[in-house]
């Protein structure tokens, strides 16, 4: 994929000087992120240290009443919204000056402008020396008319430039880039892929910039960051916690609820300062500046979070199921290690509620700050489900707003078509709670959905997908078995694609 490929930084440019929390994410308007890429997924998105101060100009309420829905089309930049009956969320950005999707994140000189983005083709180079820059597409693509160039090393605070495409690249068969490192081969082209020469850098500033971020005001704890850009475009990119000092993001934790939580995090994994493996290091990515927060994703995974102690000497050891080694290499230049403070409870992060709103067969659901203000619309909800709904090719290959499954899929089937799911777990062992829906790959293409039924005697035989292949696999005595309803794609909500 030809995709908007950028670290993120706290001294990340702007045409007039100002500083944004976060180039490649949006909180206000649409899904957690905006439904566009996040440079900092990782976990290491930038913000302003600051206390008060910040990463944006404050301001008050200036746009507040004007962009009521958490974005704000511009005179070029153009809001892509998936809209099912009356819901909206908003999903990305369109150029209509280029007809091009976009996203916002830095470009190769550090200014922050709508870069676009596609679901066709990717870059590589067709030499040895990642000299001759290529982009290959599948033979039924549409061709975009620039592309983003192949990975190289680069600035955390800068992207990458685009190329123009040109003509195509005969006798292309080997590729290679700079993703590990030096310039090695990285797959070849395929028999139904065609390449295209890659020719000249494109003129960054053909591309929409961002010229400020605003801080509006919202309640006593929380403030909006709202990126402006220099057609009018507004977006809600996150918010900034006033009590904290710092941006933060909704985050939510098992059943807690929904909080507004410090979106620079570093994380308790594997490193230790010590030889017995019992002092953690918080580990923390490069790029990221320094870290609002720690939380446990160790092993454990207790999903706590901590606050960020001293710094400290790189790790001198690596704990490896029970084994404390020490460690000897330097795995990423320009990462941090910070020792662990007192617990931050839950309690202490800017609470949300969460509202499933309109009255509509899908409605929206939307958090909530404590004076009620919008903070982020989540999801579709599935009003006849009862249930969250994201945007997926369902089984008959159209757009759907697909129930939420935390992950659970259908891989047991009672058929050789794969058509009547089953669902497998420990005997003995309780459902997990709120399983209800689970999807899996239809065979035929898209996502097959299920509904979960009441257990049933151990099958004679069951089937597996491998691919789009329907084979048959083993029955296991020690697990129980529960019949799976499948839901036809046809009573699942459509979702159309909108440019406002």
């Amino acid at each position: 994929m030809v995709l908007v490929a950028a670290c993120s930084s706290s001294d990340t440019k702007k045409t007039a000087g100002h500083v944004t929390p976060d180039a490649g994410a949006s909180a206000g308007g649409g899904t957690p992120n905006g439904g566009v890429p996040d440079a900092n997924a990782s976990g290491g998105a930038s913000q302003a240290t600051a206390g008060a101060g910040g990463a944006g100009e404050a301001v008050g309420g200036e746009g507040a009443t004007s962009m009521t829905d958490g974005w704000l089309s511009g005179t070029r930049l153009r809001a892509v919204l998936d809209v099912a009956g009356d819901a909206k969320l908003f999903k990305l950005w369109h150029d209509r000056d280029l007809d091009v999707d976009c996203a916002f994140a830095p470009d190769a000189d550090g200014v922050e402008r709508c870069l676009p983005i596609s679901d066709h083709g990717y870059s590589r180079y067709s030499d040895v020396k990642c000299t001759k820059p290529v982009a290959v597409f599948e033979a039924n693509d549409a061709i975009v008319p620039f592309a983003i160039e192949p990975f190289h090393p680069h600035d955390c605070d800068h992207g990458f430039a685009y190329l123009k495409v040109g003509a195509d690249a005969a006798g292309v068969t080997n590729l290679y880039d700079f993703a590990n490192g030096d310039c090695a081969a990285n797959g070849s082209v395929g028999a139904t892929q065609i390449v295209k020469q890659l020719g000249a850098v494109v003129p960054a500033s053909m591309f929409v910039a961002t010229t400020k971020t605003l801080r509006e005001a919202r309640d006593s704890r929380l403030s909006a960051n709202v990126r402006v850009a220099e057609d009018g475009a507004r977006e809600v990119i996150n918010h900034f916690d006033l009590v904290r000092g710092v941006d933060c993001r909704p985050t939510t934790r098992d059943n807690v609820g929904y909080a507004c939580v410090p979106q620079n995090l570093a994380f308790i994994e594997v490193f230790f300062s010590d030889d017995k493996c019992k002092v953690p290091a918080a580990y923390h990515p490069a790029c990221g500046g320094d870290p609002a927060i720690l939380i446990d994703s160790s092993p454990q995974n207790t999903g706590q979070y901590f606050e960020v102690g001293a710094p400290v000497a790189m790790p001198l050891f690596l704990k490896y199921s029970t084994t404390c080694q020490p460690n000897t290499a330097i795995r990423e230049p320009g990462a941090g290690y910070y020792a662990v403070g007192k617990e931050a409870p839950w309690s202490g992060f800017a609470q949300l509620s969460s509202k499933n709103e309109g009255t509509a067969s899908v409605a929206i659901n939307v958090l909530r700050g404590a004076s009620d203000e919008l903070v982020a619309r989540q999801s579709f909800f599935d009003s006849s489900r009862s249930v969250n709904c994201s945007v997926g090719q369902a089984a008959d290959l159209q757009p759907r707003c697909l129930p939420r499954t935390d992950g659970a899929s259908v891989n047991v089937f009672a058929d050789a078509k794969c058509s009547s799911g089953l669902y497998e777990i420990k005997a003995g062992d309780p459902l997990p709670g709120g399983l209800d829906f689970l999807t899996a790959n239809a065979p035929g293409g898209g996502t097959a959905v299920f509904k979960i039924g009441a257990k049933v005697g151990l099958p004679a035989q069951a089937w597996q997908m491998s691919g789009l292949n329907c084979q048959l696999r083993s029955v296991f005595a020690g697990m129980d078995y529960y019949s799976m309803t499948s839901i036809p794609p046809s009573a699942l909500p459509l979702v159309k694609r909108e440019v406002e």
